[in-house]
């Protein structure tokens, strides 16, 4: 991130935007830049590797021109094409925040953190005001006296669904559940999707505003997650063999 007479500029790299396209070139050059300061300064090394970590909503908040799950969809397709590697590193069990890394040579490491490969040339700026890693790992309850925010999963229901719920233990249980499979983001954005759905919105609409029916499994959130939100996803899990009854 450059800041130009009171401006902020993002970069890319030319050969990663012709490849790739200029919205992952761009993400590229945020990872790289961030991996090669870790490298520097001997950080976040796990398992031979450099990682660096953020969440989707930090993310658009450091790329204001793309949506949550916009985002989402680069850092998918950039794991599915081998660009990016992903890996949870965090010390408690149910925190899902996500840890990366470029699936390139140089950040591979000895026990010395000496890079094993040859690495890639990039040109950096040197900036006092880059990237940031803005989010830290969910802290481990147990050594915090801070308890977890809960209140957000009901908060956004609420808002989705013009319901009054609050959070209550029988919630807090559910969401610790669904904690452990999935990160913050991915069951905000399943969420999302779930409150599109045409079927829930027609022929299903008695079990729309239903807590439980989704939150009971971790099935229900990852359904929802891996469709889109504005198409009709009943005749596409119908046509992968799922009843209207088993969405619920």
């Amino acid at each position: 991130m450059v800041k130009m007479n009171n401006l902020l500029a993002h970069a890319f790299g030319v050969e990663d935007a012709k490849k790739y396209g200029v919205e992952i070139a761009i993400i590229i050059y945020h990872f790289t830049f961030w991996l090669n300061k870790n490298v520097a300064d001997n950080s976040n090394v796990y398992d031979g590797r450099v990682w660096t970590y953020n969440s989707a909503s930090k993310f658009a908040e450091i790329f204001p021109y793309f949506s949550e799950r916009k985002i989402y969809r680069l850092l998918q397709k950039m794991e599915d094409e081998g660009i990016l590697l992903s890996a949870n590193y965090n010390k408690a069990g149910y925190d899902r925040t996500k840890w990366y890394s470029l699936n390139y040579p140089e950040y591979c490491v000895s026990d010395t953190t000496e890079p094993i490969c040859q690495k890639r040339k990039m040109d950096l700026p040197k900036l006092s005001n880059a990237f940031t890693e803005s989010v830290e790992p969910i802290p481990d309850i147990n050594q915090i006296s801070k308890p977890y925010n809960y209140k957000q999963f009901v908060e956004l229901w609420n808002e989705l669904h013009g319901t009054k719920l609050r959070v209550t233990e029988s919630k807090e249980k559910q969401i610790r559940a669904r904690l452990k499979k999935f990160n913050e983001d991915e069951i905000k954005q399943s969420m999302r999707n779930r409150y599109k759905d045409k079927w829930l919105n027609g022929d299903g609409i008695q079990y729309l505003k239903d807590w439980s029916a989704f939150w009971r499994n971790d099935e229900k959130v990852e359904r929802y997650l891996n469709v889109e939100g504005d198409g009709d996803e009943q005749d596409a899990w119908t046509e992968k063999g799922f009843s209207p009854v088993g969405i619920l």
